[in-house]
């Protein structure tokens, strides 16, 4: 992946592994060339295709957050064991950002277990999300974490019906779904468009690390996302003295 000019993002979730498991994972991944992990704690399980499939929740996210930091920090596993040539993970977690009656205070917790980025909730409504970046610019968020705000391509008016009613925190305003339905059999070629204005508008906000474009199960609109955006190719990084 990182000879293509891109870099895996390994997702982690308490969910599905306990402590042990989780190690296993996070040291595992290092070996293999990952250098990116995102801590997650896991859709409910009754709301996938193994509804009776047993959760685990052995560790809090923000645990398992501290679980990489302290392996980044000192080599030491949750045993106090310590380990030769640690893993050093850029360590990122999940945010709701305009979910109703949304508090710093759980991404605050990421942060200060030591969280480095956060990956956003998709963003159709970029007023809304604008007063959040407001609010977590003042309380020096934005300083603390590199922010990725996530989007999505809504290739028909059902799709972007359903994210407004069926995902959590995710605000599709009245004028998306209007346009998606006006555009009849091109409405994927509309909802490109309206995805790749969302990125445009979200690159002008003061603070914001990236964008984090997201598939929902077809990746040709990705594409054409990424490459009108102007997202690709990366920016090259600052060479170190």
């Amino acid at each position: 992946m990182s000879a293509a000019g891109v870099e895996p993002v390994l997702q982690l979730t308490c969910r599905d592994r306990n402590r042990l498991g989780l190690t296993a994972d996070l040291l595992g991944s290092w070996a293999l060339g990952a250098r990116n992990i995102l801590c997650l704690s896991g859709d409910p399980a009754v709301i996938g295709d193994h509804p009776n499939a047993k959760q685990v929740f052995d560790l809090s996210v923000t645990e398992l957050v501290g679980l990489a930091a302290s392996l980044r920090a000192e080599g030491r596993l949750l045993s106090g064991a310590v380990i030769e040539a640690p893993p050093r993970f850029f360590i990122g977690v999940a945010d709701v950002p305009l979910a109703p009656r949304y508090q710093f205070d759980r991404l605050e917790h990421k942060a200060d277990a030591g969280a480095d980025f956060v990956q956003t909730q998709i963003v159709f409504d970029v007023d809304a999300f604008q007063s959040w970046a407001e609010q977590a610019r003042a309380r020096g968020i934005l300083e603390r974490l590199f922010v990725l705000v996530g989007v999505a391509v809504p290739r028909a008016a059902r799709v972007a019906r359903y994210m407004r009613e069926h995902l959590p925190g995710v605000v599709v305003p009245d004028r998306v779904i209007t346009l998606l339905e006006e555009a009849g059999p091109q409405a994927e070629d509309e909802g490109v468009r309206l995805t790749v204005e969302v990125v445009a508008r979200l690159k002008a906000i003061q603070g914001i690390a990236g964008i984090h474009v997201m598939g929902l199960g077809s990746m040709e609109p990705v594409r054409r996302v990424i490459e009108a955006s102007g997202l690709f190719p990366r920016p090259a990084s600052a060479a170190v003295a």
